[in-house]
């Protein structure tokens, strides 16, 4: 069994199906490599019809590569995955419960850098953001089609797109910590704000904050074991604070005066003391659409926040199956392997989907895939 969980909406599940159903009538043609999968599949003897759900979302995860930047590399147009593929690709995101080795600052050798000793436990969320812009991308991405109206961007939809992504993340975090008998607090940083935002750069992190105090009071009932939602748009907005639906929604810049590294002791978050006292760690990772959790990393960058995550725990063990060893800021592959991106091309390394996905419903619930009808 792998040791991470898939999450999506069931908003994302419905256009999972709907695209599976278009695939299965002729009336939409599948991205390159998509198609390559299903030739496999079909040399088997194995028509898209007779598969499940669960088995077409195989097919989709993996076409994702080790690494790929989605916004200088995808084109979009279906020569590598095509409009319906990349939106589906970008509201799926991948849970798994790490040992991390130090504070997640990017450069090791800046003065804010600390080690771990020993190693702290977090539960990662690869989660991808917004992709507003993309350099080879051919028309305009499926992400700011959601989202802009009007020559700009329309804050309501754009909530809507973020609580697709965020919703299935929050619920569960909460029934995570739940389970544990403990308390929830998360980090999340500036997701979709960075490179993915192009010319909306430097704006976005305005238009989170709001989605995500809406997400709060909208479904802030079914978080009652997640303490603190802390949110860092690195250098866009002001320091803020706020109490909902019990929830401490706090905006922290990392340059600011309460500015800290995203991967810091639950302590370290605390600004009255013993109020993260029974709490455990949570992260949202900022994550690519057809990456693997980690991309930057699997080449040995510590650079972005993917990167730096893979450089500072062993979530590359947990995707790969191969045990490494943290080195000096970088968790290193086994002997033999210059790069993570070896271990995975020597493994075959793909995200696997058999019983390790979970749906969140409307009424805040999650659900076993295999427990949703339209896939018996």
């Amino acid at each position: 069994m792998p040791q991470y969980l898939i999450l999506l909406s069931l908003a994302t599940l419905q256009n999972l199906i709907q695209y599976k159903q278009e695939l299965q009538s002729n009336s939409m043609k599948p991205g390159h490599y998509l198609q390559k999968n299903l030739d496999l599949l079909l040399q088997k003897g194995i028509d898209i019809k007779n598969t499940t759900v669960e088995q077409f979302l195989q097919l989709l995860l993996s076409t994702k590569k080790t690494i790929c930047f989605a916004e200088s590399e995808v084109v979009g147009d279906g020569s590598d995955w095509n409009y319906s593929e990349l939106r589906i690709l970008g509201e799926i995101s991948i849970a798994m419960a790490t040992e991390v080795y130090d504070n997640g600052v990017w450069g090791i050798y800046e003065k804010t850098f600390r080690t771990h000793e020993p190693p702290i436990s977090a539960t990662l969320v690869f989660t991808p953001g917004p992709l507003l812009y993309g350099y080879n991308f051919q028309g305009t991405t499926p992400d700011l089609d959601d989202i802009y109206e009007r020559r700009q961007i329309d804050q309501n939809k754009y909530t809507k797109l973020i609580e697709r992504r965020l919703l299935p993340v929050l619920l569960y975090i909460n029934e995570s910590a739940k389970t544990q008998g403990k308390k929830a607090i998360v980090v999340l940083p500036g997701i979709g704000c960075g490179a993915f935002a192009g010319k909306f750069k430097g704006s976005m992190g305005e238009f989170l904050n709001k989605a995500l105090q809406t997400i709060l009071e909208e479904f802030g009932i079914h978080f009652k074991n997640i303490v603190c939602v802390r949110f860092d748009p690195f250098e866009e907005c002001t320091d803020f604070e706020r109490i909902i639906q019990g929830v401490k929604y706090r905006v922290r810049r990392n340059i600011g005066p309460m500015g800290k590294s995203q991967l810091c002791c639950v302590t370290d978050y605390e600004e009255t003391e013993g109020e993260f006292t029974d709490c455990i760690f949570y992260k949202v990772v900022a994550w690519d659409h057809v990456s693997l959790p980690g991309n930057d990393y699997f080449k040995g960058s510590r650079n972005t926040d993917d990167g730096v995550t893979g450089a500072a725990t062993n979530s590359m063990e947990l995707i790969t199956n191969v045990k490494g060893r943290y080195v000096n800021g970088y968790y290193l592959p086994p002997e033999g392997y210059r790069t993570w991106e070896g271990v995975a091309k020597k493994h075959n390394t793909k995200l696997t989907v058999d019983g390790n996905v979970k749906v969140a419903t409307h009424n805040g619930i999650l659900v076993d895939l295999k427990d949703i009808s339209e896939n018996k």
